[in-house]
């Protein structure tokens, strides 16, 4: 992967959390956090060509589905090991 490459996605990335910050009134940290414990960041390296072409609302809105699944998974993970 070229430098510039990496530059683009990681701008996108911090757009990313930016955007899920304002929809979610939380700060860059907490938001970072949450994305980032939860795997949506790799998430969103894996398919930046896809979701970097979206919309704001359409961005916020896959975030949102990622985040509900990721955390449905660990729920159901903590629930059965426990």
């Amino acid at each position: 992967m070229s430098e510039a490459n990496k530059r683009y996605i990681n701008r996108f990335i911090e757009i990313c959390i930016r955007f899920y910050s304002e929809a979610h009134n939380l700060s860059y940290s907490d938001s970072l956090i949450i994305l980032r414990e939860l795997g949506v960041i790799d998430y969103i390296v894996d398919n930046y060509l896809v979701i970097g072409h979206a919309e704001k609302e359409q961005i916020i809105s896959e975030l949102d589905r990622i985040v509900a699944e990721k955390r449905q998974v660990r729920k159901t993970f903590s629930n059965i090991y426990a």
